[in-house]
């Protein structure tokens, strides 16, 4: 629409990415029942489907389909072979469109762009670029913010192998505690144990604004649990953290939980408070 679409448009014709529509092209836009209408006309016998009435349409003279066409089926275009292939090498810049809550900046994502033009590894790449700092700098929740986008973004693609891997370290770093780090000890080196055992109980009394695992990471985690395989909780703990009050064996059960709709949530915040509560911070 608008001023926008009409450059489009322009440009599209002079680079010859528009052909006129063939008389089957026009036929594809009509619905089913003026396709009917054509055969009854014609004295063949419609059916309720439309690809087997295109078929019996195709045995019709041109000339006798020209009067049920729109009057002005000339003026229509359809995508040249030149169209289809620009549409297929550019198809990625589609999907940016599609995507606008991922907030994919396209000149970035041009720098990251491969030779395959992979959405889904340049879309990666992008993302693990824009927080590189914070990955240097262990911030474990700006990993998190990154696992959530992954998964969600293979979720909605059924890459669904990916889609658990991302949500199960998303949901590792959720639980880990790891993110009550900097809030515990204010990025401040010289708190006494006394001021870190204070800030600790302050946490535990607003324990659930700092751990709290998502549903919609959960939905994923149990969406795509046919593709689990147990390497990666271990690829998955590799992951480098300041602080994991999570044990490996109990993710497993939570894991577990998950899968067979077991999964409560209130309990397992429960118990990893009481893991978090369990904690010495004493400094040596």
């Amino acid at each position: 629409k608008g001023d926008q679409a009409r450059r489009c448009n322009v440009l599209w014709h002079n680079n010859n990415y528009f052909i006129r529509a063939s008389i089957e092209d026009v036929l594809n836009t009509l619905k089913v029942k003026d396709l009917k209408r054509i055969l009854e006309r014609n004295g063949i016998v419609p059916t309720g489907r439309r690809k087997t009435n295109m078929e019996k349409i195709k045995n019709i003279s041109p000339s006798k389909i020209i009067n049920y066409l729109p009057n002005n089926y000339k003026n229509y275009y359809s995508i040249s072979p030149k169209g289809l292939e620009f549409i297929k090498n550019n198809y990625d810049f589609i999907l940016i469109k599609k995507h606008y809550n991922f907030k994919i900046d396209e000149k970035l994502y041009c720098n990251f762009r491969n030779s395959d033009h992979s959405f889904f590894s340049t879309c990666e790449q992008l993302f693990l670029s824009q927080l590189k700092d914070d990955f240097d700098s262990d911030s474990s929740y700006t990993k998190k913010i990154l696992f959530d986008k992954l998964s969600k973004l293979y979720d909605l693609y059924n890459f669904q192998k990916k889609a658990l891997f991302y949500a199960l370290a998303e949901l590792y770093i959720e639980l880990s505690c790891d993110s009550t780090i900097p809030t515990l000890a204010f990025i401040n080196l010289d708190l006494t144990p006394v001021s870190l055992k204070s800030r600790q109980q302050q946490i535990l009394s607003e324990f659930n604004n700092y751990v709290s695992p998502q549903d919609d990471t959960i939905d994923i985690i149990y969406k795509n649990r046919q593709h689990y395989d147990e390497r990666m909780i271990k690829k998955i703990f590799s992951i480098p953290l300041s602080l994991n009050v999570c044990s490996e064996e109990y993710f497993k059960q939570i894991i577990k939980g998950i899968f067979n709709n077991s999964f409560n949530k209130e309990e397992t915040i429960k118990n990893i408070k009481q893991m978090f509560r369990n904690i010495n911070f004493i400094k040596k």
